[in-house]
């Protein structure tokens, strides 16, 4: 059996396929939220609520990623693909909605004034994930309930989730698995 020699050209021609296949597949990358509240109890005007989500990631904030910007995966060679929200809404919007929509269901009235009976205040101090075959979310939220002018609690929600992807597939699937759940 002779040994394969394959001439200059034809080398990099599988080089620049290989490269494309692992780097394409990652590009342009966007993942819904996909949240959904249950059905809307009676709604009480004596349980309004205003909602305020407020952009405090400091990368977005420098102009370094956009606001619709939730993570990122890395293609073959480690390169990073900025992966969106859906529809490239800001994430905070994507959250005041689902926000208001979650307190909908529970028979509360919502709001952006402040006519409301309370005040309920989100910082997105972090959102974010970096995914290769496996990858990270590392989410920080600062939320506090006002009413009145007086803080009535506040409390900080945040985590590191570590989600594992395959060496097959890759992050996408397992994070358009999982990162819905998490939310």
């Amino acid at each position: 059996m002779q040994p394969l020699h394959l001439n200059k050209l034809a080398r990099l021609a599988i080089i620049a396929s290989c490269i494309v296949m692992l780097t394409a597949c990652v590009a342009r990358q966007k993942i819904a939220l996909d949240y959904q509240a249950a059905p809307a109890a009676a709604v009480s005007q004596a349980n309004s609520v205003s909602v305020q989500v407020q952009e405090q990631r400091p990368y977005v904030l420098d102009g370094d990623k956009e606001p619709s910007y939730i993570g990122k995966y890395r293609g073959g060679f480690g390169n990073p693909f900025d992966v969106k929200t859906q529809g490239e809404i800001p994430l905070s919007d994507v959250l005041e909605r689902d926000l208001r929509a979650e307190l909908a269901s529970k028979g509360f009235a919502t709001s952006a004034d402040e006519s409301a009976d309370r005040d309920l205040q989100v910082s997105i101090i972090d959102w974010n994930f970096d995914a290769f075959i496996n990858g990270t979310f590392n989410y920080n939220l600062q939320v506090s309930v006002h009413a009145d002018d007086s803080l009535l609690g506040e409390q900080t929600f945040s985590d590191s989730v570590v989600i594992d992807g395959s060496f097959w597939t890759g992050p996408k699937a397992a994070f358009e698995r999982e990162m819905p759940k998490i939310y």
